[in-house]
């Protein structure tokens, strides 16, 4: 009873509103199912195997039995299978019924189902009747009524009126039992169903006309419309009435036309009042009677019974529903009991100052109770074994061991061994210095510095021969290969002097603070000077050259920067606008992880040449002649402008405006005549005459004409070819 009522505080002490949207989802799945096989044996066997299960569900958690423990969580899905494969047909049914009342094509036949049949069955009762033959028509609603057509004669034949009648010709081999009906199909004849012994006299207002006593077939229709919610038409071979069965109730006897008409208000109802009982105008009714109080009465137990049905249905799938969630909650959540794979070293706890315990108390094992998955995910980090020396004196002492989780979800059940052997002895103490151990070195390129520990000694206590066995306090420190200094809180660890553990001494502190300063080692090498030259010379002037003295410095790098061109810059030289040479001494920078050497300059002079830019340009001069002389004039000259080529600075060249001073030719030295004068020029100052084209001028010098006194006119005398000759010789002399 305590490993079950156990269980169930596992199962739902965590109970959540997932849990419960579970089991409702179960509860709906088991009232469909159960709600579709209600009226059939299916029904009786399931709750027969319902029962059997709770129960050996129920014995087996009092009982704590392993083997029905072992059904239940082995054997329920293997059960459900068999269910299924077991009473397939009426699964079938109840879904091929769920498809139809779902499918919105079939939605207007679903209303009126049997719409087409009514008249027919009608007719053929109504014909029945005049001849005295009894029949039993049993219309088929919601729950399933195969297992009764499978012990008749299946037909699945299109009803007609004539087909209803010929069933029950008496001579017909089908004419005993009764014919099922569904929707547009006479499913199966001769189909015999259950009856019950008894007084029906209250079942209905014509159950006086005969005696109390009804017939077999009057007993079936009673009886069917009792257990399922099935409509059947009764025609009575001795009166020839025809009566109408449901709800465990039977009509008064009704005429074709109150026949079709009760018929279409029970089978198209949706109402859950009319699917119990139906009025009709003018007679006695079942479900609703006017005549007697026994019918009423007999009614409104119908209703009740109804009522009650429903409710034990609802509260038997909301049982059911949890009882599954449980068991598979259960199964998911069982608890086992296990001894754990590892032991747990006792620490000692409480222990007086003057005190120490001499050795470790044995390891102990620990059996726990939890869920398997808890169980499997324990370590020995989830637990914490103790041994309290609370006033305890030196000596030997066995002391109960306590064992609790700090982690995780299971229980102790229990420890082995119980308890542990302690012994304690009073202690000494002294002074012990403490010593930096360290590991993994820093990479190449940095070393370790002096390093530094706080406190610089600890107290060392525990039994005599511990405590002078103690030679130093270790503080290991693991670099893990920093490239930057470490600092960090160590744990001390006595060590003999040649290097062994002490573990059975306190020491206090036991934590010192380590500092190992890290440097990165720096390498000699040599590295360029490069001159910083910022803005530009004034305009026509450029740097010829820059000079840097020292052309070379030694500086101090890394070993991440040693493979990488060193270079050292000086400090801005500033040349905006200047037209002159510049010489100036500025600092060196040093940069990109170079430092200056300790005999390394730090200072550089810097000699900046600027010169201007010379170019060339080619422009005209005039010639301009003076100084001839009396009594002769200059009839020609020619060319009256030079062209001149000029070199120089730029700034000089542009400084160029207007016209330039022109070429002076003196001809005060030069007779009459044609001569060819050689021409110069001087150039600005600061410019260099390159060429001067052309380099002569010709001149042509004539004597003035001069006024002769008058003569008498001297006869003319012809001149003879001689003359003429000589005269134009004269002039090409000239």
């Amino acid at each position: 009873m305590d490993a079950l009522i156990n269980d169930i505080e596992v199962a739902f002490g965590g109970f959540s509103w997932t849990n419960a949207l579970e089991v409702t989802a179960i509860a709906v799945v088991f009232y469909a199912a159960l709600r579709l096989l209600r009226g059939t044996t299916a029904m009786s066997v399931i709750r027969g195997m319902v029962l059997v299960v709770v129960a050996i569900i129920v014995i087996g958690r009092v009982a704590d039995s392993l083997v029905l423990n072992w059904i239940v969580d082995n054997a329920l899905a293997v059960l459900l299978i068999v269910v299924l494969l077991v009473f397939q047909p009426e699964f079938r049914r109840a879904f091929e019924h769920v498809g139809r009342a779902g499918g919105l094509r079939h939605w207007g036949s679903r209303r009126h189902p049997y719409r087409a049949m009514i008249p027919m069955a009608a007719t053929a009762a109504h014909r029945l009747s005049q001849q005295r033959v009894g029949g039993l028509f049993v219309f088929e609603r919601d729950t399933g009524l195969e297992e009764l057509a499978e012990a008749g004669v299946r037909l699945g034949a299109e009803p007609t009126t004539e087909l209803l009648e010929s069933i029950f010709w008496p001579g017909s081999p089908m004419h005993d039992g009764a014919v099922l009906l569904r929707p547009s199909e006479v499913v199966a004849a001769a189909v015999i169903l259950p009856t019950l012994s008894g007084d029906f006299s209250s079942r209905g207002p014509n159950n006086g006309q005969m005696g109390g006593h009804l017939g077999t077939r009057h007993r079936a229709a009673l009886q069917i419309s009792e257990e399922t919610d099935a409509i059947a038409v009764v025609i009575s071979e001795e009166t020839g009435m025809i009566s109408l069965a449901a709800g465990g109730l039977l009509s008064s006897p009704l005429s074709v036309a109150e026949l079709e008409t009760s018929l279409s208000r029970l089978l198209h109802s949706r109402r859950w009042g009319d699917r119990l009982g139906v009025r009709i105008p003018g007679r006695a009714s079942y479900g609703h009677s006017d005549r007697t109080s026994a019918a009423g009465g007999d009614a409104t137990g119908s209703l009740v019974r109804r009522a009650a049905q429903e409710a034990t249905l609802l509260i038997t799938v909301v049982v059911l529903a949890l009882v599954v969630w449980f068991v598979i909650a259960d199964a998911e959540n069982r608890e086992i009991e296990t001894r754990l794979g590892f032991s747990l070293q006792v620490d000692v706890i409480d222990l007086g100052s003057n005190l120490a315990v001499v050795g470790d108390p044995l390891p102990v094992s620990v059996t726990v109770v939890g869920r398997e998955e808890d169980v499997e995910s324990a370590r020995p980090e989830h637990f914490k074994a103790t041994v309290s020396l609370r006033n305890r004196s030196a000596g030997r002492h066995s002391l109960p061991v306590r064992v609790e989780a700090v982690e995780g979800d299971v229980r102790v059940r229990a420890v082995q061994p119980e308890t542990a052997v302690v012994i304690l002895q009073e202690t000494v103490e002294r002074e012990v210095p403490v010593v930096i151990e360290t590991s993994n070195p820093p990479p190449l390129g940095f070393r370790v510095g002096a390093s530094e520990v706080l406190p610089e000694s600890a107290i060392v206590s525990g039994i005599a021969t511990e405590v002078e066995a103690v030679d130093s306090l270790v503080a290991r420190l693991d670099l893990g290969g920093a490239t930057v200094s470490v600092e960090r809180s160590v744990l001390l660890e006595a060590r003999t002097a040649g290097g062994g553990a002490v573990t059975q001494v306190v020491v206090n502190p036991r934590f010192a603070q380590v500092r190992v300063p890290i440097d990165q080692e720096l390498f000699r090498r040599t590295a360029s000077v490069l001159p910083d030259i910022t803005g530009t010379p004034a305009e026509g002037y450029r740097v010829s050259s820059v000079r840097v003295s020292p052309a070379t410095v030694d500086v101090l790098v890394s070993v991440d920067v040693l493979d990488a061109e060193a270079r050292v810059l000086t400090q801005p030289v500033d040349i905006t606008g200047v037209e002159g040479n510049v010489a100036t001494a500025v600092a060196l920078v040093f940069g990109g992880g170079a430092a200056p050497a300790g005999d390394s300059d730090t200072t550089a002079r810097v000699v900046v040449v600027v010169e201007p830019v010379i170019t060339s340009v080619r422009l005209p001069v005039d010639i301009e002649t003076f100084g001839v002389r009396e009594q002769l004039e200059l009839s020609f000259a020619w060319p009256l402008t030079a062209q001149v080529t000029l070199r120089g600075p730029v700034a000089l060249i542009s400084a160029l405006t207007g016209p330039l001073e022109p070429i002076q030719v003196n001809l005060g030295s030069y007779a009459t005549g044609r001569h060819r004068i050689d021409l110069s020029w001087t150039p600005p100052d600061g410019l260099e005459l390159v060429e001067l084209a052309p380099t002569q001028v010709t001149v042509t010098l004539n004597a003035i004409p001069q006024p002769e006194p008058e003569e008498p006119p001297e006869p003319e005398v012809d001149e003879s070819p001689d003359e003429e000759q000589s005269s134009a010789e004269e002039d090409e002399s000239e």
